[in-house]
């Protein structure tokens, strides 16, 4: 099973992709929900990760398609403010020893 993240975060992009996840930048939440619907035709496809930006417009539409749908598992990525944000930078440093 694959996992898909769809973001309009070229940052988020690019981290996950080095972790091994392929992306897809859109920029609007419609296509945000017309790349989601797609993807869900997609049989090798089992997670779908939408960050929280783009889910505002088609909230109820994205829930009703994470009740319906059988095999895919929808799930939202929370938007991560500055604090947070400095937590995992110092951490990955700590970690690796680079300065992120």
């Amino acid at each position: 099973m694959k996992t898909i993240v769809i973001t309009d975060n070229l940052d988020l992009t690019l981290g996950l992709r080095l972790s091994g996840f392929e992306s897809e930048i859109v920029g609007s939440e419609d296509e945000a929900m017309q790349s989601i619907k797609e993807h869900l035709k997609d049989d090798q496809i089992g997670l779908i990760l939408v960050s929280e930006s783009l889910t505002k417009k088609n909230y109820e539409e994205i829930l009703e398609l994470k009740l319906r749908t059988k095999g895919t598992i929808i799930s939202i990525l929370p938007e991560l403010d500055k604090r947070f944000s400095s937590g995992i930078e110092a951490y990955v440093s700590e970690a690796i020893g680079i300065k992120v």
